[in-house]
């Protein structure tokens, strides 16, 4: 059992939770600021067993459980007097991790690349397994309880993944055809604009 958190230590546990929480994107937006909102549910709609979309709140709570998690491995004084490697091994991969999810969100449900989401999803679920067993092999056990729900979350996320592949030819013609529309509406307002300046 971990002893009580010293100052330091609650600060370095905001600093994780930030690592994992802050996100680069809300997603729904793609580069050329196309919502895909719309899209994105039409598709995510039709496949079995998928939860509704306010259930993806829940990455929030994940994101806690994993900041928590590697809290705990980094602060273990006897994960790293026990095994200087996996200990520093842990913490490179938890790093890493915190780094990969943050892709995920505006590849997926900002670009509709859904082979790129699978791929980011897949490497996660890598990481995070790693990291479950190099936590495991030290009876580091409180990252373990934390990490559990988390893995069986990203091999869900998994499969609906792998169930919005079958879209993916018809998002990426509708994301063509909308970027092409938008081309053509900004076109139209520059030659109104430039029209009336000359006159």
């Amino acid at each position: 059992m971990s002893d009580f958190p010293q100052p330091n230590e609650w600060i370095a546990l905001f600093v994780w939770y930030v690592l994992f929480a802050f996100q680069i994107s809300t997603g729904f937006r793609n580069s050329s600021g196309i919502d895909t909102r719309l899209i994105y549910r039409r598709f995510y709609n039709r496949i079995p067993g998928a939860p509704p979309t306010w259930a993806f709140a829940s990455w929030f709570v994940w994101y806690i459980l994993l900041a928590v998690g590697a809290w705990e491995g980094w602060r273990s004084s006897h994960f790293e007097q026990k095994n200087d490697l996996h200990y520093n091994v842990f913490i490179l991969l938890a790093f890493i991790l915190a780094i990969v999810l943050k892709f995920w969100m505006p590849v997926f449900t900002g670009a509709l690349d859904f082979g790129g989401g699978l791929t980011i999803i897949l490497i996660a679920v890598a990481l995070l397994s790693a990291m479950l067993g190099l936590a495991a092999a030290n009876a580091i056990w409180v990252p373990v309880g934390l990490f559990a729900p988390v893995l069986v979350w990203l091999l869900y996320a998994s499969y609906l993944n792998v169930s919005m592949l079958r879209f993916q030819r018809c998002a990426s013609h509708l994301i063509k055809e909308m970027r092409i529309k938008q081309a053509q509406m900004y076109q139209s307002c520059f030659d109104k604009t430039f029209k009336n300046t000359r006159a």
